[in-house]
């Protein structure tokens, strides 16, 4: 099994204080989506646009673009130009229809779901973005007849839409059955493909038993609204045998595959499927934290192997049965050889070689469950790891995909020279 890339946009654009909204309807027969895009008044010279989830190597779903009625066209880098005093932006998205053995999620595309349907609108893949725009914007439903339901809920039936330089969102239009909890702070609304198959398997609970642990281990950042306190969790089925139970987190949203296939697998389907919803809100409580503070992506490394971590360590909160123990030692492995430090895996990654990835759940996870288990034997259990990972998610990057130092020193001081030992065996330099 794989999980999910976890993307998040590092660049940053120049900043703006235009004004710009979205607006989406359903079509007739709810198959397709209407789009449109007001652009800033003030807009003199013409305006760049593309989805921005073309830059993370996913494939952008927009067709039929214009311009007040207007066809546009691309440039050489695949941008839509919209002229100077182009005021409004329009185009089509037809979501992919989701096949009988599911679809993995993690390529962040807008999907038709169901008979009805209704539709996952995934905003990387799906909305243009002008690049003289980088601050968040808001998206409406266009019409009464439209329904239209995300995490950050700006007003009746309009919600934001996050600024370029944070972690993507994801939106639910038409008759999807929402269901909601409160777990702390947070109000969580879910919607499934089948609800009554997530029902049965008990996945809203096994998240909000996931979410409860991790808001204890991560601190909820101050939320002055109610959209700075609400979630919102997609699921969507996809065959065991496909090989691949992805997710793809967001800011305030998520979307996550759950495993489905023989009834005698539900145990390690399960398992896996609330490891990957607890990597994946691991994901999303670590952008809250990191945008609250200010400080850039972590390197990918740290990013995806601590998320991977503490989606074993949430999962295993709440089951301990066999089927949750293998699903462990599949990632956790103090035995397993190591060849490459993480930090030499992260240049790897970096340089083209994507065949390293899956090192940073299985090495990755194994080397912060070594530091986990060192802290917790040099304090007699008194601290955990858990007692450090507000230092990492509050520190800047250090370069070359190094640990803060910060973080580095407070481990020392718990858990004195096993701690360098650990560090040179799994990191390296």
């Amino acid at each position: 099994m794989t999980l999910l890339r976890f993307f998040l946009a590092a660049f940053l654009l120049p900043s703006s204080v235009a004004f710009a909204q979205y607006k989406v309807q359903l079509d007739p027969g709810a198959r397709s989506l209407s789009l449109s895009l007001t652009l800033p008044a003030s807009a003199t010279e013409p305006i760049k646009l593309a989805t921005r989830g073309k830059d993370w190597g996913l494939r952008e779903q927009v067709s039929e673009v214009r311009c007040d009625g207007k066809e546009l066209f691309t440039d050489q880098s695949g941008s839509w130009i919209a002229p100077a005093g182009c005021a409004v932006v329009s185009w089509k998205i037809v979501p992919d229809a989701v096949p009988a053995e599911g679809i993995d999620v993690s390529t962040q595309r807008s999907l038709a779901i169901g008979d009805g349907p209704w539709i996952l609108l995934a905003e990387p893949t799906s909305l243009l973005r002008p690049h003289t725009v980088t601050e968040p914007m808001t998206i409406s439903a266009a019409n009464e007849k439209t329904t239209l339901f995300g995490a950050s809920r700006v007003r009746p039936n309009a919600f934001r839409v996050p600024s370029a330089s944070a972690a993507p969102e994801f939106y639910v239009l038409g008759n999807a059955s929402i269901s909601q909890k409160t777990v702390g702070p947070v109000q969580v609304a879910y919607a499934a493909d089948r609800p009554e198959r997530v029902e049965k398997l008990g996945l809203e609970t096994r998240h909000a038993s996931a979410l409860a642990y991790l808001l204890k281990v991560v601190s909820f950042p101050g939320a002055d609204t109610s959209a700075d306190r609400s979630l919102l969790v997609v699921w969507i089925g996809v065959s065991e045998s496909s090989g691949v139970v992805g997710g793809a987190a967001g800011s305030r949203s998520f979307i996550a595959n759950y495993a489905i296939g023989s009834p005698k697998n539900n145990g390690r389907n399960v398992a896996l499927t609330t490891t990957i919803i607890a990597h994946e809100q691991f994901h999303q409580l670590v952008e809250m934290v990191r945008s609250a503070f200010s400080r850039p992506q972590l390197a990918l490394w740290i990013g995806e192997s601590l998320a991977h971590y503490y989606g074993l360590k949430a999962m295993s909160v709440s089951d301990d049965s066999p089927d949750a123990r293998a699903v462990w030692a599949k990632f956790i492995d103090l035995q397993r050889p190591v060849e490459h430090g993480l930090r030499e895996l992260n240049r790897r990654y970096d340089n083209g070689d994507q065949s390293v990835y899956h090192l940073f759940y299985s090495q990755g996870a194994t080397f912060w469950h070594a530091l986990d288990s060192a802290i917790t034997a040099a304090t007699n259990g008194k601290q955990t790891l858990d007692d450090f990972v507000n230092e990492i998610l509050r520190s800047q990057a250090a370069a070359d995909g190094a640990l803060p130092d910060s973080f580095v020193e407070k481990l020392r001081s718990a858990a004195g020279a096993s701690i360098d030992q650990i560090l040179s065996k799994y990191v390296g330099r």
